[in-house]
């Protein structure tokens, strides 16, 4: 099914990788102010020539909206300049992405009204090698609160999940390299599923409501790299999973 909402620097489908559809409006980090709007390629590739070429990018630049594809209007959003991710031009095989540091969030603050489990969220990232105790989102809801995060000094290195106070699912998931992860929300059958990796357990019931945030404020948190994230309805079979686990590692080439 169709994802409630989609983000980041790959063309979520090829419908909307046209040339004309925008993936972010990245901004100049010295003033924040000069600004520009970059789209998603034919190819569902961001476009990083125009970016990089750009007054926006001249230094280095940050991002102030992204925007989200599934047309739903659900847009992550930052205001304060200090707090918005730095755009990593050829972050992974040539390819775009973002780096978030402590304090810098991108926020849509109405978000989903109610997206009930069974759900799924789905991202592309990195972690940094440091250890820092809080928990950064990887793409959260902070009503319920739910969502998935990387744990900041767990041993071994991992990635999590939560729907409620208790409990938490926690998966391996290597400082220093980048993953694809599914993280399917379902009560007692939930699971997340690292590149290929799956690890079962039990979530409280939590809905994906309120607040859709990537990143944390207010928190010193690990250094780690987003390319892409995303919402749907319900949770993905065996067989999508391996199909979009493919597409994630095929797109960005590792």
């Amino acid at each position: 099914g169709a994802a409630q909402v989609w983000v980041g620097f790959r063309g979520y489908s090829t419908a909307y990788s046209t040339g004309a559809n925008p993936a972010a409006d990245v901004c100049d980090v010295s003033t924040g102010l000069t600004c520009t709007t970059i789209n998603i390629l034919s190819n569902g590739k961001f476009d990083a020539a125009t970016a990089a070429g750009s007054s926006s990018c001249l230094v280095s630049c940050n991002v102030s909206k992204l925007y989200d594809q599934t047309g739903g209007g659900i847009h992550l959003t930052q205001s304060t300049n200090a707090n918005r991710p730095i755009v990593v031009f050829g972050a992974i095989s040539g390819l775009a992405c973002m780096s978030f540091s402590s304090n810098q969030n991108l926020v849509n603050a109405t978000g989903l009204s109610v997206q009930a489990q069974p759900f799924t969220v789905s991202a592309v990232n990195k972690k940094s090698t440091s250890a820092q105790a809080a928990t950064p989102n990887i793409f959260g809801a902070s009503v319920t609160p739910a969502g998935a995060f990387y744990n900041g000094s767990a041993t071994p290195q991992s990635v999590g999940t939560y729907a409620g106070s208790a409990p938490v699912i926690n998966a391996t998931a290597s400082d220093g390299a980048f993953h694809t992860e599914q993280f399917l929300f379902n009560g007692a059958a939930s699971n997340i599923i690292v590149d290929t990796t799956t690890t079962s357990g039990n979530l409280g019931g939590n809905a994906f409501t309120g607040n859709i945030t990537i990143g944390q404020p207010s928190s010193t948190f690990d250094t780690f790299i987003e390319c892409e994230a995303g919402v749907w309805n319900g949770t993905f079979s065996g067989t999508v999973q391996t199909n979009l686990n493919s597409q994630q590692h095929a797109f960005w080439g590792f």
